[in-house]
């Protein structure tokens, strides 16, 4: 499970080429991976923003008084190929 934030909420599609949070911020990209967690790594809670690593990804604390919207993706791999959803 890929989780990805956004910090506009007018947009509505997800992009599929988006990128870790520092990558995102170096170029004013409004979507990033927050956390990439794997099938029977899942957490019984996920706090978003708690500032660890997830999947290789930085789950960056977020801005008080900031409004955020936050997509989860589900990708399923076979013989290495990805799909996602």
């Amino acid at each position: 499970m890929v989780v990805k934030v956004s910090e506009r909420q007018e947009l509505a599609c997800l992009p599929n080429d988006t990128s870790d949070y520092e990558e995102a911020k170096s170029n004013g990209t409004r979507f990033y991976i927050a956390a990439q967690l794997k099938r029977g790594e899942l957490p019984a809670e996920f706090i978003l923003g708690d500032g660890k690593l997830y999947g290789g990804y930085a789950n960056a604390p977020l801005q008080p008084e900031t409004q955020y919207k936050a997509y989860l993706r589900g990708v399923t791999e076979h013989n290495g190929v990805s799909l996602s959803s």
